[in-house]
């Protein structure tokens, strides 16, 4: 046996955390795929923990779980890892024996969540540039009354080109018309309608499956908990059980929690232009929490029965009390 320790540093958004080990493998010419597989297995269930020396970092054993985290998510198409030592970039395919110096492999592992790259994959869209274009349209009917007095202050500016090409779409929707000189953009009819569609389907989205924004599970029992305030946001795996796109879900829900900021001229402008800001509001639909599989429908089930059951006595109480209003006349 060739005994080497492994040091490992986990980076991404906003881990930036270490473990140490010592592996004993009977050879060093293993790929680095190899060795994540050995770490990590890519299997479904819990699977046994290396020791660690917990008087060197006491947190060992949750970087550890994290960094199993995002190499699940890897494997998964929810985000994208790549490997460093030392030496510099090193391959999923290239061998560690050249990279273990004084007996030490130093391995940086870099994650990024691709939320662009998941939804295409899973073909919830057929390019990332048409789930750009979506959220574009979202996000401007979201906030029509203001693009509309926005579009008309801008007539004729061919520096706010994506902004003007996202209007557009919207004529060819005849959510907006173009009346062309002073007239500029009017919002029609159907684009007050959408509007309020939009609105009510958010609401609508909320009401249904906000239950499963914390969501505890015993592991002992396997009883299921709603509301504890120390559960698992499982909302965007409900959204894929239940066949809703959770692109547009999770940008709906944040236009409704927190819009743009302050939601000046400015910013409105920027955002919609602004890649980088759909990347970071859709980044939950790759950047979140699962149970298993195989209890997701009994999840999902006690979570619908407890909505339609609260429901039904929200009806119950209402009808009580206008039979009261009734018998006090």
């Amino acid at each position: 046996m060739s005994d080497f320790i492994l040091q490992v540093h986990l980076a991404g958004p906003s881990d930036e955390n270490d473990f140490e080990m010592v592996i004993a493998l009977a050879q060093r010419n293993l790929s680095v795929a190899d060795l994540i597989n050995y770490l990590w297995p890519p299997c479904e269930g819990p699977y046994s923990e290396p020791d660690f020396d917990e008087g060197k970092n006491p947190d060992s054993g949750e970087i550890y779980r994290l960094c199993g985290r995002a190499i699940s998510d890897s494997r998964s198409q929810k985000c994208s890892i790549s490997f460093k030592t030392g030496m510099g970039a090193i391959g999923h395919t290239d061998t560690i024996d050249a990279h273990i110096h004084n007996g030490i492999l130093n391995l940086i592992v870099n994650y990024q969540y691709t939320p662009f790259q998941y939804a295409v994959a899973r073909s919830y869209y057929e390019t990332c540039k048409k789930i750009i274009d979506s959220l574009q349209t979202q996000l401007m009917i979201h906030y029509l009354d203001r693009y509309n007095h926005i579009l008309s202050n801008l007539a004729g500016d061919e520096s706010h080109s994506g902004l003007f090409a996202t209007a557009n779409r919207l004529v060819e929707d005849d959510l907006l018309e173009y009346g062309g000189g002073q007239e500029g953009y009017q919002i029609t009819e159907a684009g007050y309608r959408a509007m309020e569609v939009q609105a009510a389907d958010t609401e609508m989205m909320i009401e249904r499956y906000d239950i499963f924004a914390d969501v505890d599970i015993d592991e002992e029992t396997s009883e299921t908990a709603f509301g504890l305030a120390r559960g698992l946001d499982i909302r965007v795996q409900v959204y894929e059980a239940e066949g809703i796109d959770p692109i547009r879900a999770v940008f709906s829900r944040m236009l409704y929690d927190s819009g743009v900021g302050r939601e000046t001229d400015l910013k409105l402008i920027g955002a919609l232009c602004d890649e980088e800001f759909f990347s970071k509001s859709i980044e939950p639909v790759v950047n979140r929490d699962e149970v298993a599989a195989t209890i997701l429908d009994d999840v999902i089930n006690e979570g619908l029965t407890l909505i339609e059951e609260d429901m039904e006595a929200h009806e119950a109480d209402e009808r009580h009390r206008r039979l009261l209003r009734y018998l006090d006349r």
